[in-house]
């Protein structure tokens, strides 16, 4: 049946991919060996340092990277793009950093090497290669009994005896590994260094942060004009772009894209509903008769079987089974029920009565690598403290004495009520299956437990469902008709025009897209083939695709915009030049109306607005009271006047300004500054590295295109 619900289920162009894979298939002397069509192409995936990165010499290195980390099982996709990411950097180290390494004089001298060999400390690159990678724990061999961590004379022992073996060679990668980890702790140190916060700084940052003033001020808002009465021309976009061009907002690190889309969702029709329950009936029927729950799940279900059959206290049970299945009899089977994305048949298997919570103590005997001679040392070890615990009833005392278990053998093992799902698998069936009293040896990737039931809360019925399912998709009739209706959408839409102009279907916006992206995000995941198509060569400003099937949708799409890497068009610039052009036109209105003015009383005579104040405010202040919020150019302008003294107008976020300081108080004189200091040198610090790395590249020039491959 599952076989047959698989056929059922959509395949979109199965057809046209059969096709496609036969074609693939005569044709693959044509891509393959060394006539290759595509490994005679020399695509570039970006320039580094004015060095173009070749495609087929980068996979190389990919490739031979994961070989290295994943051996001949391969590796997963997630790790591909790691290893894809890791290997960029390590060419941008080589082209780049490196090189600036050697201009600025740092090396490793022998003795800076032993230095590090000598003495490792947490974090470095020895510590981490003798650490277990699961754990962050140092390898026990390597350990320091006394501090726990890393013994360096054994550290300097190993590393001795492999330089001077047949396997001296197994010593190059790390110890350049070394030598780069201490070249890029010089690089940060020295360019940290180089920045520090002076006295002057300081007593400025002291007054920014601390320094108190307040103001009245009159203001004019730019909402008080729809913007809809604002004209604004293709003169005002163009003086505007004119003057600010050169600003970082008109710049552009990286090409970006702006497409819109149509959506096509792969929904089951009402039909496809019907064919789905009429099949789960016809399985009910089967399932009544079968006797194997189990097998019949495996063979028939969609869902792994750890979600389908499982025991339900009453309260646990879906609201479609509660009233029923108390009453109902074991064989009885109820459905289809829809559940969220599935269909199901629901079984009752079985209904036994189990405690919900147990009390209980454990004595634990630690095995950390499954050895067979520790586990049964174990066994017979807890086999007797069992019999002298029911003898001398003294378990707690030998819990205190015996557990490996630091944290309950202080409380003579004992680890409070707990409920179902809160221990591992092995050590809850034992404590819920015995009964109060009891003493029972279980095995768990911990080791080896002596659990004793101390109590359990009454028996309840628990009820064993089991469960069969099925994805509630459309069918392949159906999703053909959505395909189909997409196709015709983007044969009849091939302009921007009239993609744009269509009033069938909904249109959605992406914006500021980069081929580096993982995909489009609002189109959902499994995107990257659209975002390929969007950056490829051939696509241009009003290129609509064909069709891209997804998992839950198809989808349509339109470039509508292009930013080139550097200064952008005027027409990419004209959605966030607007509102400041329109605020501009609003300000100048605001200013004739103002008018002339000595007295902030007769700014507001003018303007007919009241008088406002801010009682105390702060130069640093990105949060002004009464609902001004984020002012930077009033708080500038006001900490600037003489106190009494009234500005001239002030464009700010929310309107036009006209402002009078009333009065400042300063930070006591005297004050200790050498925790703002260390404040500021420490945000140096940790922006120095990332900051002066950045700024490596941009002058030497980093160029990814990547994304349009990957």
């Amino acid at each position: 049946m599952a076989v047959i619900g698989s056929i059922r289920k959509r395949s979109g162009l199965l057809i046209v991919i059969i096709g496609v894979a036969l074609l693939l298939f005569l044709l693959g002397d044509l891509f393959s060996g060394g006539s290759s069509l595509f490994t005679q192409q020399d695509v570039a995936l970006g320039k580094i340092a004015g060095k173009e990165i070749n495609q087929r010499e980068y996979e190389i290195r990919v490739q031979e990277t994961i070989g290295r980390s994943s051996g001949p099982e391969g590796a997963t996709e997630q790790a591909k793009k790691q290893v894809r990411e890791r290997v960029w950097i390590e060419m941008i180290n080589e082209l780049i950093t490196f090189k600036e390494y050697g201009n600025l004089g740092i090396s490793v001298s022998p003795e800076e090497l032993l230095d590090q060999v000598q003495n490792t400390t947490p974090g470095s690159i020895l510590y981490q290669y003798f650490s277990d990678p699961n754990t962050g724990q140092v390898i026990e061999q390597f350990r320091d009994p006394q501090t726990g961590g890393l013994d360096s004379r054994k550290v300097l022992t190993t590393v001795q005896n492999i330089i001077n073996s047949e396997n001296a060679k197994d010593w190059l990668p790390i110890e350049a590994a070394i030598k780069e980890d201490v070249k890029n702790s010089k690089y940060r140190n020295l360019v940290g260094k180089g920045l520090y916060t002076t006295n002057s700084e300081a007593e400025s940052i002291n007054i920014e942060k601390n320094a108190s003033m307040s103001f009245s001020y009159v203001l004019k808002e730019f909402m008080s004009i729809p913007d809809e009465q604002i004209e604004v021309t293709d003169s005002d976009y163009q003086a505007y772009y004119n003057s600010h061009k050169d600003e970082a907002l008109f710049k552009s690190e990286e090409e970006s894209r702006d497409i819109k889309f149509v959506s096509f969702n792969l929904v089951a029709s009402n039909e496809d509903l019907a064919e789905i329950e009429s099949e789960m009936n016809a399985m009910k029927e089967l399932f009544v008769s079968d006797t194997n729950d189990t097998a019949f799940i495996l063979d028939n279900a969609e869902s792994d079987i750890e979600n389908l059959s499982r025991y339900f206290t009453v309260e646990e049970l879906m609201p479609q089974l509660k009233d029923t299945i108390q009453e109902s009899e074991i064989g009885t089977v109820f459905g289809p029920i829809s559940n969220g994305s599935t269909f199901q048949i629901t079984k009752l298997s079985a209904i036994d009565m189990a405690p919900d919570s147990v009390q209980a103590s454990h004595i634990l005997v630690k095995i950390e690598d499954g050895d067979t001679i520790k586990i049964n040392a174990a066994k017979a070890k807890l086999d007797s403290l069992k019999s002298v615990a029911q003898s001398k009833k003294n378990f707690a005392e030998l819990a205190k004495e015996f557990s490996d278990d630091l944290g309950s053998a202080e409380k003579g093992g004992e680890l409070d009520w707990f409920t179902r799902g809160r221990m591992v698998p092995e050590f809850e069936t034992a404590s819920f299956a015995g009964k109060t009293g009891d003493m029972i040896m279980v095995e768990t990737q911990f080791g080896v437990h002596l659990i004793y039931i101390t109590d359990q809360t009454e028996a309840k019925p628990r009820y064993l469902l089991s469960s069969v399912d099925m994805l509630i998709e459309p069918s392949k009739f159906t999703a053909n008709s959505v395909y189909s209706a997409a196709s015709k959408f983007s044969v009849e839409n091939k302009s921007i025009e009239s993609f744009e102009s269509n009033k069938e279907y909904a249109i959605e916006p992406a914006e500021g897209l980069r081929a580096i992206d993982p995909g489009v995000p609002v189109i959902g995941p499994n995107s990257k083939e659209v975002l390929r198509w969007i950056f490829a060569e051939e696509t241009e400003v009003g290129s609509v695709s064909t069709p891209f099937e997804l998992e839950d949708k198809i989808v349509v799409v339109a470039v509508t915009n292009i930013r080139e890497k550097g200064t952008i068009s005027i027409e990419s610039a004209k959605p966030f030049m607007s509102p400041e052009i329109v605020n501009k036109k609003k300000a100048d209105q605001f200013i004739a109306e103002f008018g002339n003015y000595s007295t902030l009383e007769e700014a507001g005579s003018n303007t007919k607005k009241d008088i406002q104040k801010v009682s105390s405010a702060r130069f640093d202040d990105n949060n002004l009271s009464g609902g001004l919020g984020n002012e930077p150019k009033l708080v500038g302008a006001v900490s600037a006047l003489e106190s009494g003294n009234v500005s001239k107008t002030i464009i700010g976020n929310r309107g036009v300004f006209v402002a009078r300081l009333d009065g400042v108080t300063n930070p006591a004189e005297g004050t200790d500054l050498t925790q703002v200091k260390s404040v500021k040198n420490n945000n140096y610090s940790s922006r120095a590295d990332r900051k002066a790395q950045d700024a490596l590249q941009k002058a030497m020039g980093v160029e990814d295109n990547r994304g349009r491959y990957y």
